[in-house]
């Protein structure tokens, strides 16, 4: 037989005897003296009657370990609240709230014990002991006899809130947003309770005068007011009433009365209201000391609900540039003014008048195969002969306009003028000549030659 099948047969041994297992280790924590054994034992004995389905054994022994070995307190709320989960399974809800009660308690007076094993254990107790007082609180509705729910309703919110309040101290992340979940929960829902609560509709009874009867016993029979009585009845002030006679009862609110009623409950329900998203928000700043769970996701939810403009807003893409190979920027520059009208062309064009047109910008160097390279310097539009280079323009104040025209404005051109030859000569700045209509441009290059 192989080595495998072996271990297999062995395993399958262990299942079967699991119980009869559970039972020897159960008699051997009878028989020793040692504490450390016995503790050893009843914990295995009851694992093994869990293995086997036992779970009413199993529970039996763990309440003989708890009972006999309080210490260490760690290993005892360990050990109960195990007892805790069976009790849940089996739907005993009293037995199982009782058990949680004790880890609670025990890990409150474990002084030095505690530690924060012990702290999350009662913790989760303590939450799970408050919800159920809760769930009892929102179980109790606002209608007739309204006083008396309504006293009963206020007495379960105070219980409930210290509960809850009772968890902030055990100083848990988890804890702390579930405890501040449901605070805000109970204030929302006591003020929808008064918003809902049974209205006192107008109605009415009737009663038969017996003998020694008189108002305030029957006001107070029916819950009502003696005034109320006296006015219905068309009694005098006396109140004088005889035995016999059919009185009318009315009960609940006369509709002026009852618009009086709606006002007063709105004005206490919306303070509770203004509570409940003031405790909510409490919630979402947990978030900036790293604390993120269901519990505050509930809250982003019910926020998103009071005040949807604030917390439910569609998500926006981000603005973040991821790279600026993505992206093509565009810069818009103005034209100048001079410069609207106009079109930019290359250095040393002439039309078929004679006349030089306005030039692009030309790179600094300019080489041909025959002439030489020299550094130019920006020039303005130089008068071109037809079979003669260009020769350089002085500034001058003003010019006389011809009667076949004046020269605009001209525009900057390229730093470098390239005559026939092929030679580049260095061009100096000339300021701009004033005229009013286009025409062909003077020839004339200095001061002697002008008319």
């Amino acid at each position: 037989m192989s080595k495998k099948k072996i271990f297999e047969k062995d395993s399958n041994l262990a299942n079967e005897d699991s119980g009869f297992a559970a039972n020897e280790y159960e008699r051997i924590e009878r028989e020793s003296q040692d504490d450390e054994i016995r503790r050893d034992a009843l914990l295995v004995a009851a694992e093994l009657h869990e293995k086997d389905g036992n779970r009413t054994s199993a529970l039996e022994v763990y309440r003989r370990y708890v009972d006999y070995f309080p210490k260490p307190v760690e290993l005892n709320l360990e050990t109960r609240n195990k007892i805790a989960e069976i009790l849940k399974a089996q739907n005993d809800r009293p037995t199982y709230l009782e058990e949680l009660g004790h880890i609670v308690t025990i890990d409150a007076s474990a002084g030095s014990a505690r530690t924060p094993r012990t702290r999350y254990l009662a913790g989760n107790a303590a939450l799970v002991l408050a919800e159920n007082t809760y769930e009892t609180f929102l179980a109790v509705k606002l209608v007739k006899p309204l006083k008396d729910n309504l006293q009963k309703k206020q007495g379960l919110m105070k219980k409930a809130i210290n509960r809850f309040n009772s968890l902030m101290d055990y100083e848990s992340g988890e804890l702390t947003a579930a405890a501040t979940y449901y605070l805000a929960e109970i204030y929302s829902h006591f003020s929808k309770a008064l918003m809902t609560s049974e209205r006192p509709v107008l109605t009415f009874d009737y009663y038969r005068v017996k003998p020694g009867d008189n108002l305030s016993t029957i006001a107070k029979r029916y819950d009502s007011d003696v005034r109320r009585i006296a006015r219905e009845n068309n009694l005098n002030k006396s109140n004088f009433i005889v035995a016999g006679k059919k009185l009318k009862i009315p009960r609940g609110l006369y509709p002026l009365e009852l618009e009086q009623y709606e006002l007063a409950i709105e004005e206490q329900a919306y303070p509770f209201e203004e509570k409940a998203i003031a405790v909510h928000e409490n919630n979402p700043k947990l978030i900036s000391r790293g604390v993120y769970n269901e519990w505050i996701e509930k809250s982003l939810q019910k926020l998103a609900k009071f005040l949807p403009a604030r917390y439910d807003k569609p998500e926006e893409p981000s603005g973040i540039v991821g790279s600026l190979e993505t992206y093509i920027y565009e810069i818009d520059r103005p034209a100048m003014p001079a410069l609207a009208e106009s079109k930019l062309a290359k250095p040393g064009q002439v039309d078929e008048a004679g006349s030089v047109t306005e030039t692009e910008p030309a790179a600094p160097d300019q080489v041909e195969e025959s002439g030489s390279v020299t550094e130019a310097e920006p020039v303005a539009p130089e008068q071109v002969e037809e079979s003669g280079p260009v020769t350089k323009v002085e500034p001058e104040e003003a010019e006389q306009v011809k009667k076949l025209g004046s020269v605009e404005a001209p525009e900057p051109v390229a730093p470098a003028q390239v005559d026939e030859l092929g030679s580049v000569t260095d061009a100096k700045p000339a300021e701009p000549a004033q005229g009013g209509h286009r025409g062909p441009p003077s020839t004339k290059t200095d001061r002697s030659t002008r008319r």
